[in-house]
């Protein structure tokens, strides 16, 4: 009967003990979250720089012919204006 008691005292002492563990693992994990969302916001802010291209207004007129967005006649009288605009 006195090994029972004393058993059921060691178990019921430890029922106590996992309130202060739940707290600081709880603590922990909120820090870590609160840390981790922190850092992800401020990376936000450092938007990689744009792919730059250097196109100029003859290479892009040509893709847009080659595309058949604008006509032989249309290419041809901007290819003349941009002719002129350049000497």
């Amino acid at each position: 009967m006195m090994n029972q008691m004393t058993e059921q005292s060691v178990i019921g002492s430890m029922d106590g003990m996992w309130i202060p563990i739940f707290f600081w693992v709880l603590t922990a994990a909120v820090a870590f979250l609160l840390f981790k969302w922190m850092r992800d916001a401020s990376r936000e802010d450092e938007t990689p720089p744009a792919k730059v291209t250097h196109e100029n207004a003859r290479e892009i007129l040509e893709k847009r012919f080659a595309r058949g967005e604008i006509d032989q006649a249309t290419y041809e009288r901007l290819l003349r204006e941009l002719n002129d605009e350049a000497s």
